[in-house]
């Protein structure tokens, strides 16, 4: 049986979610646009037409065409399928600068919490 609080939540969310689109419609589409370049680093591998590091010498610095639709590089590697697994690398990156700029912050706030909440026990 649904729960008929959990089932307003829901609809209380998604009307806050409709509310901020219709008021910042910019970031609205900024986080949709995140969100699908996302979705294809994590489903590279399944939606890359070809292999990024596939080398294929009769196809070099060829315009973009049906086979290959951003055309190929200097060694015929497709250029479609290597931004799509490019993005992976890029996500991996900003995940990892995030992290590492805040996880040591986190650390020092932490620290002096506990040392304040230990010092005003001490009175």
């Amino acid at each position: 049986m649904p729960d008929p609080g959990r089932a307003s939540e829901e609809r209380s969310l998604l009307n806050e979610l409709a509310a901020f689109a219709r008021r910042n419609t910019l970031s609205a589409v900024g986080g949709v646009v995140g969100l699908l370049i996302m979705a294809m680093a994590v489903t590279a591998p399944w939606i890359a037409p070809q292999d990024p590091l596939k080398t294929n010498f009769r196809r070099m610095n060829k315009p973009p065409d049906t086979q290959s639709l951003f055309g190929t590089d200097q060694v015929g590697r497709d250029t479609l399928s290597r931004v799509i697994h490019g993005a992976r690398t890029s996500l991996f990156v900003a995940f990892a600068c995030s992290c590492h700029s805040t996880c040591p912050w986190w650390f020092v706030a932490t620290t002096a919490a506990v040392k304040t909440t230990s010092r005003s026990g001490e009175r």
